[in-house]
């Protein structure tokens, strides 16, 4: 271990400066003139707790749970 390190892990991007990003999002009702922008990126298990975010909605990720598929 190294002092001052209490925990690691993993991102594509820089967590400061994400910025892959994705504006092909639909769903039913939309207003066609609203875009809407997600930035993209793989992280790890860890990285909600890491970066002391808060899950307004749903959860966390989990290594228990099985993990489905984006594409059939």
């Amino acid at each position: 271990m190294m002092p001052g390190i209490k925990m690691v892990d993993r991102s594509s991007q820089f967590p400061h400066a994400m910025s892959f990003k994705m504006a092909a999002v639909e769903w039913e009702g939309k207003d066609a003139n609203l875009t809407i922008n997600f930035a993209l990126s793989s992280v790890g298990y860890d990285f909600v707790k890491l970066m002391n975010l808060e899950v307004v909605d749903g959860r966390g990720f989990s290594r228990t749970m099985k993990r489905i598929p984006l594409v059939s």
